[in-house]
């Protein structure tokens, strides 16, 4: 994984990050898309839960500090690209039940977002509050293989017990 990260692209505090990333995984776990059926032992056994998956990632995202609404304020805006291959045995639980993107392909998303972070500090926050609402999609229009759209909502609290910083909840 290399990250490449300017916590201060300008005077307003606009901040770019870039991270690239590589997987390979000759034995990558799949139970099914929702709510799974039981495992099989002898099915766990055979290897259908397994397959092969090679991965280039590149995530992007500009976020802006927005003071002159709120000092809490923040708004990102992302781009994720993810190129997979996986490598399918005809008996695995994946190659069977076939979801759209078993095998592979070229995700291309999009995604925006609106946070409020009242957190001490980051990344080991002892006391705040970090909530982000986030939509994300991808479209054959911006070369993804799949279209889709999701949304987010994210609420995190942070509180030290028995004063002390170490012990967060």
């Amino acid at each position: 994984r290399l990250i490449f990260d300017v916590p201060y692209l300008n005077d307003d505090g606009l901040r770019l990050q870039l991270t690239l990333r590589y997987e390979k995984q000759d034995d990558a776990w799949h139970s099914g898309i929702g709510a799974p059926p039981a495992l099989n032992e002898d099915a766990i056994e055979r290897g259908d839960y397994l397959h092969g998956l090679q991965s280039l990632w590149m995530f992007s995202s500009l976020t802006q500090p927005l003071p002159q609404l709120h000092p809490a304020l923040t708004a990102t805006l992302g781009w994720m690209l993810r190129d997979a291959d996986t490598t399918l045995d005809p008996q695995s639980l994946l190659a069977q039940r076939d979801p759209l993107g078993a095998r592979g392909g070229l995700l291309s998303q999009l995604q925006g977002s609106v946070a409020w972070d009242t957190r001490d500090r980051e990344p080991d926050t002892t006391q705040g509050t970090w909530i982000e609402a986030s939509v994300r999609g991808a479209h054959p229009s911006f070369l993804s293989d799949w279209s889709f759209i999701g949304f987010n909502l994210t609420y995190r609290h942070y509180l030290t017990l028995l004063d002390s910083p170490r012990l967060v909840y």
